[in-house]
């Protein structure tokens, strides 16, 4: 909701109403069909996303196979269209040209950009004017942790681990903490004691670099960690950068284990792409459950309660 509501609002601003049809909600079930092929949801590919929906009226009850109860919108909106529109299918497996075609047809100036994750093209100043909404609008109840990660969570913390939360762009350390207090988890406030720490990483170019900082300024040796992030992108980067030896012998006599978070927005593609690999594994709900029970033994003790 949160990302949808953001993605509205740039949008709208950028394109105007009369691009931008229709309130917030009647976006939230198309991105939620859609939102699979974007990796971050704090990217303002997410913006782009919303105006392709918009442009091509895949709003309300759609199948991701193409049935279309109807247009949503008038015949007027879409009068110069002399082909059908796409299907939530077809985004999806070709949205890297989608996006850079549709930006370029709207005629917008597109700045390059390389980084950690490789080059990419969006529209001028649309990150920015992303950044800007999410720090300003800051909701309780949109962000959540996951029933099925709590039993996993819980379990490390009981077994003296240290958990630590990654941040994102635009999400501050402090709302973070919120999230996770209101989900009935206690939130170190610095680095003595054993729990969860919420670590900023807005100053690295990606989830996957922060990580291996993390370990190797962390970590002793001995130590089993593992990596859970429901982008398969930043796991493959991580397993297959070459951090160099001063890394290697930072970590050395450390496990690190990589695990795809199926259960979260995770595409059956990513889940197919990690079962490839045999370095990463895809937690499922099934598989968090399984991670409990051999972090403690008694998966029953761990089992999230109703006031969590």
């Amino acid at each position: 909701m949160e990302m949808t509501r953001v993605a509205h609002d740039v949008a709208s601003e950028r394109w105007g109403r009369d691009v931008i049809v229709g309130d917030c909600a009647s976006y939230v079930e198309a991105m939620r069909q859609m939102r699979r092929c974007i990796p971050e949801s704090t990217s303002c590919e997410g913006v782009v996303m919303l105006r392709v929906i918009a442009d091509e009226a895949i709003i309300g009850a759609r199948t991701t196979s193409g049935g279309r109860p109807g247009p949503v919108f008038s015949a007027e909106q879409r009068f110069e269209r002399r082909t059908r529109p796409l299907t939530v299918d077809e985004v999806v497996s070709s949205w890297p040209e989608i996006k850079l075609m549709s930006v370029l047809k709207w005629g917008e100036e597109v700045e390059s950009t390389v980084g950690w994750d490789g080059r990419k093209m969006m529209p001028a100043g649309l990150q920015d004017a992303v950044d800007k909404v999410r720090v300003s609008d800051q909701r309780k109840g949109e962000q959540f942790v996951y029933e099925d990660l709590k039993p996993l969570i819980r379990s490390a913390l009981q077994r003296g681990s240290t958990v630590y939360v990654m941040n994102s762009r635009g999400r501050p350390i402090e709302a973070c903490r919120d999230v996770l207090r209101e989900n009935g988890f206690s939130v170190l406030e610095d680095d003595d004691g054993v729990g969860i720490r919420v670590v900023n990483v807005e100053n690295f170019a990606s989830r996957s670099l922060a990580a291996a900082n993390l370990i190797a300024t962390t970590a002793r040796p001995g130590e089993h960690w593992h990596v859970i992030d429901g982008d398969i992108d930043e796991l493959e980067r991580f397993n297959d950068a070459d951090f160099g030896d001063e890394y290697a012998s930072l970590t050395e006599g450390v496990t690190v284990t990589l695990r795809l978070a199926g259960y979260a927005y995770a595409s059956p593609k990513a889940i197919h792409r990690a079962s490839l690999s045999r370095n990463i594994s895809s937690l499922t709900a099934a598989s968090a459950k399984t991670l409990a029970l051999n972090f403690l033994g008694d998966f029953a003790s761990v089992t999230p309660t109703t006031n969590l």
